[in-house]
């Protein structure tokens, strides 16, 4: 019975970890203004986001300030959005009426669409980008081709 406990602790860790991150660039050619989309699955609040933040590789070009009419979290645009460097920080609403107290996995896509004025690297290869929500992190690789 001992290692229950130690066993049963680590399928939790295991199931709060977000699966690998989808990195999607439309274009995905260098040096091209894109929409970068994201998806990964976290364990969420009543599939309440809250905040995120995006870690963007140092080779793209990033807006200082980005509209949050130019982002769309699961379809809907978030309160605000904040820009330092390559590292995008996104706010949705606080939900309205009562909470639910479920946390369970949900399906997250943070769309940046060309509105957001990124510009992919300018070589082609493969760039890591991650995103978090809370202390879960999901990483992934952006494809940029020629």
């Amino acid at each position: 019975m001992t290692g229950v406990v130690p066993a049963l602790a680590a399928i939790a860790a295991a199931f709060a970890q977000p699966a690998a991150l989808v990195v999607n660039a439309v274009p995905g050619r260098a040096a091209q203004p894109a929409a970068l989309t994201l998806q990964a699955t976290f364990e969420v609040q009543c599939g309440h986001i809250g905040q995120m933040t995006v870690d963007l590789p140092a080779a793209m070009g990033v807006r200082a300030n980005i509209a949050p009419g130019a982002v769309l979290v699961d379809g809907a645009h978030p309160a605000s959005v904040r820009t330092t460097g390559h590292v995008v920080q996104v706010t949705m609403p606080p939900p309205q009426g009562v909470m639910c107290d479920s946390i369970g996995p949900a399906r997250i896509t943070l769309r940046l669409t060309k509105a957001a004025g990124l510009v992919n690297p300018k070589r082609a290869g493969f760039y890591a980008v991650s995103l978090r929500i809370q202390a879960a992190t999901a990483a992934g690789r952006l494809k940029i081709t020629r």
